[in-house]
């Protein structure tokens, strides 16, 4: 099934949601996991076919399925700010986690150059932040973010807002 989107950002955010492709990985909120996706072709890289002469089915596994972003809090000269590294820039993600938690900058200079990944990331992370009043703030203050329960319970209710209901479970210590 083709996505009926032009913009690559839209079709990524959209193959998120119905194919429940993203998860927090941390109660921190500072790192989340997504499946990786074809911008090209515009599909989530990893497909399923069925063999015709069997009822199983292969996992097409492509290198790189799944990416890691991940967050921090960063003061510029403009303000506290969400700053976003992926896993598949190492430069990107090496310059990020070696900055000072305080930095003559602008955020715009920063956080230019953000890959795919990241953008479909923010575009999520931003709905959970704006429904549990969370800002960078929280990073400072030592105020726990929210407790992974209610994330996958909001990332369940999102996802399926669309979609039919699904179980999104995350399994902790």
């Amino acid at each position: 099934m083709e996505t009926p989107f032009e913009n690559s950002t839209l079709a990524y955010v959209h193959d998120l949601k119905q194919f429940k492709a993203f998860a927090p990985c941390d109660s921190s909120l500072h790192c989340f996991v997504l499946q990786d996706f074809n911008s090209d072709e515009l599909h989530l890289k990893v497909r399923f076919s069925l063999l015709s002469s069997s009822v199983s089915i292969i996992i097409k596994m492509q290198h790189n399925q799944y990416v890691f972003v991940s967050r921090r809090a960063i003061f510029f000269e403009d303000g506290l700010h969400w700053i976003f590294w992926c896993s598949c820039d190492k430069q990107r993600t090496s310059l990020i986690t070696s900055l000072s938690h305080h930095i003559e900058a602008s955020y715009g200079s920063v956080s230019k150059g953000e890959c795919l990944h990241i953008t479909a990331a923010m575009f999520i992370v931003e709905q959970i932040d704006a429904i549990h009043g969370l800002s960078p703030i929280n990073d400072f203050t030592g105020k726990p973010m929210i407790s992974l329960l209610a994330v996958c319970v909001y990332v369940h209710i999102c996802l399926s807002f669309y979609f039919r209901p699904y179980i999104l479970c995350i399994r902790g210590k």
